[in-house]
């Protein structure tokens, strides 16, 4: 079985002089524009099965979500920390897990390839007028195969012992620069037979960035790997073919205080516990995606 060619890169869309204004007035890195809807497919970050709010910055239409960290399924977790002077101590720090819901209203099935802070997470196909859910990060995400440790927001942790030196000693130049994105890179799948495969059994983990590469990027939250949400036992598998590029999805998570900071109104940041919603508001509504099978990357 071969894998995919890597997707072509997407084309950067220009805003001359609005770059200069972002920058100016909320004394941060300029960013192009993000969607969370293209060619009939749209995305929703899920939280406690209910879909976050999207914040439109005012100039650029960048996407925005926030992060909440005082839901229902928020959980406090302790670990032991070190500084860069060798101090250890005890800090708790907020996990809330979340969903990519995939919502596609196309007469044909698309695969949906997650990325967030820049790492391949999982592939899975949004079948014709129906709906899936990216549940985490799948153990070999280049084989799409393995257990799936959730999707969880939280906050950038303290350094390792090894990034004292280098901050960005774990992160790569892709990563670095997708920090604070969830990103879906779209291709059009044709069904092609259900047949055995070998389950990867292999585990993954992967860790918040830091606190200095935030600090950097001038982001305020993060994601990591939580717990196992699905086990790898499947002895069959659907596989599929792939073929044009379709578009990509992307949206941004943040921290309301890091909205304010971008340029956000205080009263205008939509957050997932607020008491409702402007009659504006698009809300995508459909019913709970079946539990997914194994698919296989061919071509």
């Amino acid at each position: 079985n071969k894998h995919p060619s890597e997707y072509p890169p997407d084309t950067t869309i220009p805003y001359g002089s609005l770059s200069s204004q972002i920058r100016q007035y909320t004394k941060l890195p300029s960013m192009s524009p993000t969607r969370s809807r293209v060619n009939n497919v749209h995305m929703s970050v899920v939280v406690d099965n209910t879909p976050l709010p999207v914040n439109k910055h005012p100039l650029t239409q960048s996407e925005f979500v926030v992060t909440p960290f005082n839901v229902k399924s928020t959980r406090m977790v302790e670990e032991h920390e070190s500084n860069r002077y060798g101090e250890s101590f005890k800090q708790s720090w907020p996990r809330t897990p979340f969903k990519l819901r995939m919502v596609n209203n196309n007469n044909f099935d698309v695969a949906c390839t997650a990325y967030v802070d820049g790492k391949k997470a999982i592939m899975r196909v949004a079948k014709a007028l129906d709906s899936t859910d990216l549940e985490g990060y799948v153990a070999d995400p280049e084989r799409n195969s393995g257990d799936i440790r959730a999707f969880e927001f939280t906050l950038p942790r303290m350094l390792f012992q090894e990034e004292k030196d280098n901050f960005f000693k774990n992160v790569t130049l892709e990563e670095r620069e997708a920090v604070g994105t969830i990103r879906v890179k779209l291709r059009r799948a044709t069904f092609a037979r259900t047949d055995d495969y070998a389950v990867s059994r292999s585990d993954r983990k992967v860790d918040a960035v830091n606190k200095e590469v935030a600090k950097q990027k001038k982001v305020s939250a993060a994601a990591k790997a939580g717990n196992v949400v699905q086990h790898a036992n499947n002895t069959k598998a659907d596989f599929y073919n792939y073929h044009e590029h379709l578009g990509t999805l992307e949206v941004r998570y943040a921290t309301k205080e890091e909205l304010k900071q971008r340029g956000f109104a205080s009263k205008s940041i939509r957050c997932l516990n607020d008491a409702a919603l402007r009659d504006d508001d698009e809300v995508v509504v459909c019913r709970p995606p079946k539990k997914p099978r194994t698919i296989v990357n061919i071509e």
